[in-house]
C-alpha cells in the first residue's frame, strides 16, 4: 500500500483498515498501543499511524465515553433461580411450541473478544 492511500481516509476508515490487517490499536490515556502479527506492520502504516497518533487517540477515547454512556455495565445475577429467556431464545422456544420436534434449527456465530474476560 502507497502512503498516500492512508491520507485519503477519515480516521474510522484507517483503524478499519488496520484492523483488516490483522493490526490491533488501544490506548491508555495519552499512550497509543497495538498489536500486531510479524510483517503487518509496514514502515507506511508505521509512519502514518505516528502522524496521526493525536488524532486517533482522541478518535478512540471519545468512542469509549460514547460506549460507556450508551451500554450498561454488564451486572451479576444470581443463579439460585431460573433466569429468564432472551428475546431469541422466546422466539426459538415459541416456534418450537409451534413445531414440535420438527423444527431444525442450526444457529451458527462467532465472537472475538479481546483483553480481560472475568468468566
Amino acid at each position: 500500500m502507497k502512503n498516500n492511500y492512508f491520507k485519503n481516509l477519515t480516521i474510522l476508515e484507517f483503524i478499519s483498515c488496520l484492523r483488516k490487517h490483522g493490526i490491533k490499536i488501544s490506548t491508555n490515556g495519552e499512550k497509543l498501543f497495538y498489536r500486531t502479527s510479524k510483517g503487518a506492520l509496514t514502515s507506511e502504516i508505521r509512519q502514518e499511524i505516528a502522524e496521526r497518533k493525536i488524532e486517533i487517540i482522541e478518535f478512540l477515547q471519545q468512542v469509549g465515553q460514547i460506549s460507556k454512556t450508551i451500554l450498561p455495565p454488564i451486572q451479576a445475577i444470581p443463579r439460585d433461580k431460573n433466569l429468564p429467556l432472551s428475546f431469541n431464545q422466546e422466539r426459538l422456544w415459541f416456534i418450537a411450541q409451534l413445531e414440535g420436534s420438527k423444527a431444525p434449527y442450526i444457529v451458527s456465530g462467532a465472537f472475538q473478544i479481546s483483553g480481560i474476560l472475568n468468566v
